[in-house]
């Protein structure tokens, strides 16, 4: 499904969306290469808002980086996303259309369809190279927006019950593997680099947090400027400046306490909707745009620059006149804030920004007016106000949805789409939500300060004031019982006190309260597997019919643990089958196909459950070098086969990566002692007595005793 190339000259080019009479191939005197030979540069920094760049009056010093690049480009100083959380926005931006028409409302269980046109399919069928390196999980290809691109790196770590942020990798990360594909990749490009680091939680690497103590989101900004100012040395350096498009941009920005919100993806204010946009391509001058823009102008405005054709799909408009210093016309701008309701069954919140004015919809309305007042302080909204906004709204939303973007949500999806699994952070229930009535109680400015609560209560828990976050926990979740992080917060409490079985009780009251809910599902799941109630944990899985389980390898492979310790290896094998048709770079599940291959070959002496073991090891080293448990696996395998000397060698590798790995560093001890290699033997058994002598049993006491006596015996 990628669009031909075009073939058109640029004399007979016509630019559509009522945009006409731009023939010259570049913006000014100054450019050097024709459009087909420029390369493409996007950059989304997520969560960034853009007061907090230099030049848009933010800190001074705070972005120096950008700012410098922000020098040589084109400013819109009245950008806007169309949504406030990742996936949605990053979609807008991509397919150059609103979630009305992609049909992408939020994180986690919405999905591109393979039926649209994205920007890296449409450019690579026209000749570019194109890669894309994302910084977090709610951009993980199995998403969809992996289409197009020739790499699609997504390679961060995976994440427990007890973590509920969702797993990032650092900017400096995600820039060195951009840095060394564009080194190598053939011109022209098209590069998409997605840096994470200003979302929550704000933890700024040195030294960055200390010199933004007080505000460590600003430290997380000011690290970012620093990454993103790489790119601009090294498009220097290598002379590409005036052979790159360079666009700049925030995929929504961050509450701060704004309205209340903390952080994002609940209302849709400025302090979310506004984001910063930056473009410099060969030829344009510094300038700012004042006129109002959206994210979907992105896909648009790339195909002007570059004299392809315009997909019939994209409903943004090309800012080239913009970037001329032309007024445009300015648009309708639809918004929206779905996260609440897809995940929370909360009341649903949409807008239009319509000639600076705009309309909030939800059972508490607002409208404002953004020149005079685009902090948002003073609603406008009056009974005979709202009915005519009521309306406009209405209207566009008919006239603008695609009856396909609905199968973003529903359709049955393939494995390939799912391929990568990263845990979620925060998820939704995999259903549509039992709506709650929709009413002022169940606005989001009421909701959120129940939700608000839940989160102070966590950082009592933090600081040691424990009894006091329970006492809170329990009186949200018995005010707002609909309310699911009130049960998975609570159930991570005690659970960090050692009350594991009152943490099970809590999931199990947030099931029978809202048994469509896949995060209190797979919570609960999680614990069960943890507290060795496996027969349950495979009991939950296989009855359970919620739609995340079909996509999420992460219970397939705690299915197959669940069958390992029962002793039905193969099963276990068949839901590690499963785990990895979904992500074929499982290592954790790769490494646990392998141990439960083995214990068939102990048991059965067959060789093909051998090879299916060590191939089972190899590919979760494949996917992770350093997974020790694959190291440790490969050993017992060799050690089953009477190959002490292999099986030494991966010990040895296990332990070197992480000296605290106690199976690893006894079995060593074990394998040297075979081997009558009493001394290096004792340095393990000591080395291991050390660290875990105290966690042990009587009788594993004893025994460890038994074999440094062995060892020091001449």
């Amino acid at each position: 499904m990628s669009s031909k190339r075009a073939i058109d000259s640029f004399f007979k080019f016509l630019v559509t969306l009522g945009i006409s009479g731009l023939i010259s191939l570049g913006l000014g005197s100054g450019t050097s290469s024709s459009p087909r030979q420029l390369n493409v540069l996007l950059i989304t920094i997520d969560t960034l808002r853009a007061d907090h760049l230099g030049v848009y009056g933010g800190p001074s010093n705070l972005t120096p980086e950008i700012d410098r690049w922000a020098a040589g480009g084109v400013i819109f100083n009245r950008a806007f996303a169309h949504a406030t959380t990742t996936l949605p926005a990053h979609a807008s931006i991509l397919l150059g259309a609103t979630p009305l028409y992609h049909g992408v409302h939020e994180n986690g269980t919405f999905y591109v369809q393979e039926n649209y046109i994205s920007l890296a399919e449409h450019l690579q069928s026209a000749g570019w190279s194109t890669a894309a390196f994302v910084g977090a999980y709610p951009l993980d290809a199995r998403f969809g927006l992996d289409q197009g691109f020739e790499i699609y790196d997504d390679q961060y770590g995976s994440q427990d019950f007890d973590h509920h942020d969702y797993v990032e990798r650092p900017a400096e990360a995600v820039i060195d593997r951009a840095l060394a594909w564009v080194k190598s990749a053939s011109q022209p490009w098209f590069l998409w680099i997605h840096c994470y680091d200003p979302h929550a939680p704000y933890e700024p690497p040195p030294p960055y947090n200390q010199l933004y103590q007080a505000s460590p989101y600003k430290g997380e900004v000011a690290y970012v400027s620093t990454q993103v100012g790489r790119l601009h040395d090294w498009l220097t350096k290598q002379n590409l400046e005036d052979k790159t498009i360079v666009i700049l941009t925030g995929d929504h920005g961050e509450g701060l306490g704004d309205h209340g919100e903390r952080t994002h993806g609940y209302f849709a204010y400025n302090s979310t909707l506004w984001v910063p946009l930056i473009i410099s391509s060969p030829g344009s001058k510094h300038h700012r745009v004042e006129n109002f823009v959206s994210h979907q102008d992105i896909f648009p405005t790339v195909c002007d620059l570059l004299d392809l054709k315009v997909p019939r799909q994209v409903q943004g408009q090309s800012l080239r006149p913009a970037l001329q210093g032309k007024k445009i016309k300015e648009r309708t701008i639809y918004f929206e804030s779905l996260y609440p309701y897809y995940s929370r069954g909360w009341a649903p919140l949409r807008g239009l920004i319509i000639n600076h004015h705009k309309y909030i919809d939800s059972p508490i309305p607002e409208l404002y007016d953004l020149e005079a007042d685009f902090r948002e302080e003073k609603n406008l909204i009056t009974s005979s106000s709202w009915t005519h906004w009521k309306e406009k709204l209405d209207e566009f939303q008919k006239k603008n949805r695609y009856p396909q973007a609905e199968k973003a949500y529903s359709q049955e999806l393939t494995p390939e789409i799912y391929r990568r699994l990263k845990s979620l952070g925060y998820v939704s229930s995999g259903r549509r939500p039992q709506a709650l009535p929709i009413s002022p109680a169940t606005d989001i400015k009421t909701m959120l300060f129940y939700e608000n609560q839940v989160e102070d209560a966590w950082r009592l828990a933090q600081a040691g004031q424990v009894e006091k976050a329970l006492k809170l926990l329990k009186q949200v979740r018995d005010k707002k019982p609909e309310l699911d992080i009130a049960y998975t917060r609570l159930a991570s409490l005690y659970k960090q006190q050692g009350l594991t079985q009152k943490a099970l009780e809590i999931l199990e009251t947030g099931r029978e309260r809202q048994p469509s809910n896949y995060e209190i599902f797979s919570a609960y799941v999680s614990l069960l597997l943890e507290l060795g109630h496996f027969g349950e944990v495979i009991q939950a899985i296989k009855s359970s019919s919620l739609r995340p389980l079909q996509f999420d390898p992460e219970m397939w492979n705690y299915l197959g643990v669940a069958y390992g310790h029962l002793g039905e290896f193969e099963e276990a094998i068949k839901a590690y089958d499963l785990a990895l048709k979904l992500d074929p770079d499982y290592p954790v599940a790769a490494a646990n196909r392998g141990l439960a291959a083995a214990l068939l070959y102990r048991r059965s002496r067959q060789r093909d459950w051998f090879n299916e073991a060590e191939r089972s090891f190899r590919l979760a080293l494949e996917a992770d070098e350093n997974l020790v448990s694959a190291y440790n696996g490969l050993a017992f395998l060799y050690q089953l086969n009477g190959d002490y000397s292999r099986a030494i060698d991966e010990w040895e590798k296990a332990v070197q990566i992480d000296p605290h790995f106690g199976l690893a560093l006894y079995n060593l001890g074990l394998a040297y002692l075979h081997q009558g290699r009493k001394d290096k033997a004792l340095t393990c058994f000591l080395n291991y007595k050390k660290q875990f002598f105290n966690s042990l049993t009587q009788e594993e006491k004893i025994k460890l005793e038994e074999l440094i006596n062995q060892c020091q015996q001449k």
